[in-house]
């Protein structure tokens, strides 16, 4: 029983391990990362760099993978964090991406992590963009109602009694 016990709490350790990374080109550091796995998170550099159809294809990092050659990329775990909320994460990385900046290293991260523009689940923002979309509205087209964040897709689709009438005719 006692094994158990210590396999489950070994496992949940292990869960909520998270890291901050820094990918390097040239010895030199150029973009920092937060993942809870980063053999994963690696595997998606490697396919995502390549795929056009990934949404990771246009990053700035993914563009010099690719024209520099993925191989002469490496990546490195800047940090360990156990029991650290992916919020709470991204207040570190962020950090560490104002350091690298201060050390006069030209990173290639779109958006400086932890600023708050990012994924940030308790901000104002956030609810009132939540309570928008659930806000019920009329469709101007048919008079149906829909919540605001459901409206477009109605009027796009046949469901709406206005574009059954133009498809129609």
């Amino acid at each position: 029983m006692y094994l158990i016990e210590k396999l489950n709490s070994i496992k949940f350790i292990m869960e909520c391990t998270r890291y901050v990374y820094g990918i390097y080109y040239d010895g030199e550091i150029v973009y920092t990362g937060s993942t809870n796995n980063m053999k994963k998170r690696w595997k998606h550099y490697r396919r995502d760099h390549i795929n056009t159809e990934s949404r990771s294809y246009d990053m700035k990092i993914c563009e010099l993978m690719r024209e520099k050659g993925f191989d002469n990329f490496s990546h490195e775990i800047i940090e360990t964090f156990h029991d650290i909320t992916k919020q709470d994460l991204t207040q570190y990385e962020g950090m560490w991406q104002q350091t690298f900046t201060e050390l006069g290293f030209n990173l290639l991260n779109k958006l400086g992590a932890g600023n708050g523009r990012s994924c940030d689940l308790n901000s104002i923002t956030y609810h009132n963009k939540k309570a928008r979309e659930r806000e019920r509205i009329s469709c101007d087209l048919c008079g149906a109602i829909f919540s605001r964040g459901a409206i477009r897709r109605h009027q796009k689709r046949s469901n709406c009694l206005n574009n059954r009438k133009v498809l129609s005719s």
